[in-house]
């Protein structure tokens, strides 16, 4: 993977979220998935409203020594991959002008980034309530 000029962005209104103390819990409304972050999973996702690239999120994670440790970096590169793959993340070859600057957080414990994926609601969570309800009033699943 082309990092250095691979920026990541979210995916896209089709990601809701909910942060926690310790958790993020996340739905992608397109696959009916919902997902649980722990907190440096979390730290990577407030720092996807930036578009960063990898360099940048290692950077933002802590001090400059720990951020060169080729075992953080294949950790978070591997956390990117996952969420690229779970729809929740994109890949960009450039960023829009005028996105807030990353901020360092050097106190930051570090802990390898972690997401948790849940399917056994997806049927559920695929239903549109307001948009789907048919004359009995209940919403039903879309045909494909």
């Amino acid at each position: 993977m082309n990092t250095k000029k691979t920026f990541f962005k979210p995916a896209g209104n089709h990601i809701i979220f909910e942060q926690f103390d310790t958790e993020t819990v996340m739905i992608n409304l397109k696959s009916g998935h919902y997902f649980s972050m722990n907190p440096s999973g979390q730290r990577i996702w407030d720092l996807l409203r930036h578009w960063p690239t990898l360099e940048e999120i290692l950077l933002a994670l802590g001090p400059e020594e720990r951020a060169g440790k080729s075992g953080i970096q294949n950790e978070v590169a591997a956390f990117l991959d996952t969420l690229v793959e779970q729809g929740l993340t994109e890949r960009v070859p450039q960023r829009p002008d005028g996105l807030p600057p990353l901020t360092r957080d050097a106190a930051a414990d570090y802990a390898p980034p972690q997401i948790q994926v849940f399917t056994d609601q997806k049927e559920l969570l695929l239903l549109d309530p307001i948009h789907e309800v048919d004359e009995p009033g209940w919403p039903t699943p879309k045909e494909d």
